[in-house]
């Protein structure tokens, strides 16, 4: 038997005796021929074949990691040959994760998501009065992710009743150009309904003051009695029927833009689409014989009117007719939602 298993294992090693011979010239090849290829290496070791340990086709130790790769396959630097394992570059907003960090479009705006309006940027000062020749009181504050659209309420030679329209701020996403352009959607909101008197023309704000589509009010324009009046007390003394030189308001204007996105992944910013349009005047411009004081708040170089606060009391030219005699609002700067 001993003898049997050795002929048998001298005709395998001998098997290639005319190539490398048992006992002739050794070849330049003659270990090669001598080993068995193992199961790992049995694909490769035919014809055109790569040699056992070289990396599979197309994927070198500088690609890019793929789905397939091992667990060592997110240490390897990135290709640079443009193909579909390109080179990671910085983030583009296109569907893909160009940098190669594990998400995709990291950086860029939230499509449908609402933008925050929370923070108050800036305050105005108290147009009119908030305290003096006082019937009450009334605050309109859009809720977060909406600011104010347009104003509602009658006016005639003064600003008899005044409310709010609030819109929905979102972020909108147009896929038919690539890098994806972006800008903001502007959908109905809270409303407030208009404070004050009933005097005046009924609804004649509602037109004039209403924004346009998918544009947000960026300013308010307000003809006010000039300061430095003589007023009693409580506006209108008993006996009187005028009080002139108190504080009130007597015309509004807003003006109204679209906003815009623009910038990178990291670096969107916010801001106007145009210049801002100024609304038609609504209202009167003072009293006989003295012109108001124009005064504008303006929410630039990005924002937009988010509140404004108010109080009623006498018309000072007639006590018995209420209108709305002191107005303060404040702006808040969107904050885009981002991934």
């Amino acid at each position: 038997m001993n003898r049997r298993r050795r002929a048998s294992w001298f005709a395998v090693v001998c098997a290639g005796a005319v190539v490398a011979g048992c006992g002739s010239v050794p070849g330049a090849h003659d270990g090669a021929a001598v080993m068995v290829p193992d199961a790992s290496s049995d694909v490769s070791s035919g014809a055109g074949g790569a040699p056992p340990d070289a990396a599979p086709g197309g994927d070198a130790v500088t690609d890019r990691p793929r789905a397939g790769d091992g667990s060592g396959a997110a240490d390897r630097p990135p290709l640079a040959d443009g193909g579909p394992d390109a080179a990671c570059r910085p983030e583009q907003c296109n569907g893909r994760d160009d940098d190669c960090d594990g998400v995709i479009d990291n950086g860029c705006p939230l499509d449908q998501r609402p933008l925050s309006t929370r923070t108050v940027s800036v305050t105005s000062p108290v147009f009119g009065s908030l305290s003096e020749v006082l019937r009450g009181t009334f605050t309109d504050t859009c809720p977060d992710g909406q600011v104010i659209v347009g104003l509602t309420g009658n006016a005639g030679s003064g600003l008899d009743a005044v409310g709010v329209n609030c819109g929905t701020l979102s972020v909108r996403e147009d896929r038919s150009v690539t890098p994806y352009r972006y800008s903001v959607a502007v959908a109905a909101g809270m409303q407030y309904a208009p404070e004050g008197g009933t005097g005046g023309g009924q609804n004649a704000i509602d037109a004039a003051l209403l924004c346009g589509i998918d544009e947000v009010v960026t300013s308010i324009q307000i003809t006010q009695e000039p300061a430095g009046g003589a007023c009693t007390t409580n506006g209108c003394p008993a006996g009187t029927t005028s009080a002139p030189g108190c504080p009130t308001l007597y015309g509004l204007n807003v003006s109204c833009a679209k906003l815009a996105i623009t910038g990178a992944p990291g670096a969107f910013t916010l801001g106007y689409a145009a210049t801002p349009t100024l609304s038609a005047h609504v209202g009167g411009t003072g009293r006989t014989g003295v012109t108001g004081t124009v005064s504008t708040f303006a929410c630039a170089p990005a924002g937009a009117v988010r509140s404004a606060s108010g109080a009623t009391g006498p018309w000072p030219v007639s006590c018995t007719v209420t209108v709305v005699n002191g107005l303060q609002l404040t702006c808040a700067n969107p904050v885009i939602p981002l991934r």
